[in-house]
This record gives C-alpha cells, sequence and structure tokens, in this order.
C-alpha cells in the first residue's frame, strides 16, 4: 500500500513531524514523504498514493493551507483518464492560538475534494508552544499513537 504524507515547507517544525510519523508508518507500507512546494503536484506519479497524510499549519496568516489545496487540486496519476483510488485522506498540524475556524474551513475543503466516508475527522496536533523540534517523551507517545490509529484504520478498509 503506498502512503504519501504531504506537507507545506513554510512551517519547519512540520518536515520533522512528517519524517517521524513516517518512520513509523515505514514499518508496514511503503510511505513516502514530500514537500509540497519541491515535489510539484503536476508531475505524473509512479505509483498513485492510496493513502494520503496531510502536514499542515494552523496559524493565523499562514498560506500555507492554500498551498496543500493548490497541490491537492493539481495531483496528477498515470492515467489522466483514471481517477485516484484514495481509500483514506488523514491529517496532523502544527498550530498556535485560535486553530478552530482554520481547522473547519480544511475539513470543509477535504469534504467537498473526497468522499465523506474517505476523510478521517481525528487531527493530531501538536500545538506551537509544546514543540521545538525536539519530542518529548509525551509527544512522541503521541505519535506512535497516531500511528497506530492510522494503521489501525487501513486495515478496517482493506
Amino acid at each position: 500500500m503506498n502512503i504519501w504524507i504531504i506537507y507545506d515547507s513554510t512551517e519547519p517544525n512540520l518536515q520533522i513531524l512528517s519524517e517521524k510519523l513516517a518512520d513509523f508508518l515505514d514499518k508496514k507500507f511503503n510511505v513516502n514523504v514530500a514537500n509540497s512546494r519541491k515535489i510539484k503536484s503536476s508531475i505524473i506519479l509512479d505509483e498513485d498514493p492510496e493513502i494520503l497524510i496531510f502536514g499542515i499549519s494552523l496559524y493565523e496568516g499562514d498560506s500555507s493551507l492554500d498551498n496543500i489545496k493548490n497541490w491537492i487540486t493539481n495531483l496528477n496519476i498515470k492515467s489522466k483518464t483514471t481517477p485516484i483510488k484514495i481509500s483514506q485522506v488523514f491529517n496532523f498540524g502544527i498550530g498556535k492560538g485560535n486553530i478552530v475556524e482554520k481547522e473547519h474551513s480544511w475539513q470543509g475543503f477535504l469534504l467537498n475534494y473526497y468522499k465523506p466516508h474517505q476523510i478521517t475527522r481525528k487531527l493530531f496536533l501538536l500545538k506551537d508552544k509544546e514543540f521545538n523540534g525536539i519530542f518529548t517523551h509525551e509527544q512522541e507517545k503521541a505519535i506512535v499513537d497516531y500511528s497506530k490509529y492510522i494503521i489501525n484504520k487501513i486495515h478496517k478498509i482493506k
């Protein structure tokens, strides 16, 4: 099963978090980590992703959500006549302050773009004040728990 973890580079901690999540998932799946600013979605993918995991920044005034949305809407596949068979979409992020409005906007976008049963509503979120690029024991455990959650959800849809 092919999993793509897509994050936007405007938030450097998202790369660290993406790679840490990939480390855990890579034990069971084929995982690719992509920076949406460096890997253009208009390229033709060799292997279509079956699972998408988006790393998002929920800071006020941050444009990375728009960058990720643009990446999603321009995603290309091997055959332009065959739709990508995405079976599940997950999210994780880093935020600060009141993130509820941005999170609702993001979920609304995903619901408009993917089928509702594909979207996992559980958002794994590290608050900015809690994260400085070095994981505490609690954060490490939270990442492991979210990885297990993803693995369990994937096994249910197989």
